[in-house]
C-alpha cells in the first residue's frame, strides 16, 4: 500500500509541469480528439473518453470494434488531437496509427513508459511515466491519475475561457465532476 503512495509522490516530482501545460493546451485547442490504446493500456483511454465527453468535448474512442481502428483514425487532420497510450510490449496497430496519424498533420499526445518507445519519434508530445520491469503487471495508477490530472486542468482551463461553446463552464460549475 505504501508502494503506491511513493510512486505517486515520485511521479508528482519528476513529471515536467510545461509538459502538462502543452498537452492540455492541445487538448482545449484541438477541434476534435481521438483516443487510441490498446490491452492494459484501453482503460485509461476509455475513462478520457468518458470525462471529456463530460467536457462537451468533440471526442472519439478508437476501440477497435470491428477491426475499424486504421480507417476510423483515417480522418485525423491539422486541426485533430490523437492521444495514445502504449507501454511495452507495444501494440504495432498503436504506433501505426500514430505514425500514419502524425504524417497527415495530426498532433499527437504519446504516453509511454521509455525514451525507447516507438511511440516517441511520432509523438509531437509525450508524457513518460515509469515502468518497473520487476514487477509482472504493469500498475495503471500512474496513467489513471495522469488521465485525471489532465482532465481537472482542462475542466479548470475551459471554464476560464469566456462564452466557451461546449458548455463546460456550466458543467464545471454545477459541482458536477467527470470523476
Amino acid at each position: 500500500q505504501h508502494r503506491l503512495v511513493d510512486v505517486v509522490r515520485h511521479r508528482a516530482q519528476t513529471l515536467d509541469e510545461g509538459t502538462l501545460q502543452a498537452v492540455v493546451d492541445a487538448l482545449a485547442g484541438s477541434a476534435h480528439v481521438y483516443l487510441l490504446a490498446a490491452r492494459r493500456s484501453f482503460p485509461v483511454v476509455s475513462y478520457l473518453a468518458y470525462a471529456l465527453a463530460q467536457l462537451e468535448r468533440r471526442v472519439t474512442l478508437l476501440d477497435g470494434v470491428g477491426g475499424m481502428n486504421s480507417q476510423l483514425a483515417s480522418v485525423l487532420g491539422p486541426r485533430d488531437l490523437l492521444l495514445v497510450v502504449s507501454f511495452r510490449s507495444y501494440t504495432p496497430e498503436v504506433i501505426d496509427i500514430a505514425r500514419a496519424a502524425r504524417a497527415r498533420g495530426a498532433a499527437v499526445v504519446g504516453i509511454t513508459d521509455s525514451r525507447a518507445s516507438p511511440l516517441v519519434p511520432c509523438s509531437t508530445l509525450r508524457v513518460l511515466l515509469g515502468d518497473d520491469r520487476r514487477s509482472p503487471f504493469r500498475s495503471l495508477v500512474e496513467p489513471i491519475v495522469l488521465a485525471q490530472s489532465l482532465v481537472i486542468a482542462l475542466g479548470h482551463r475551459l471554464t476560464e475561457t469566456p462564452a466557451r461553446r461546449n458548455g463546460a463552464r456550466s458543467y464545471w460549475r454545477s459541482g458536477a465532476r467527470p470523476w
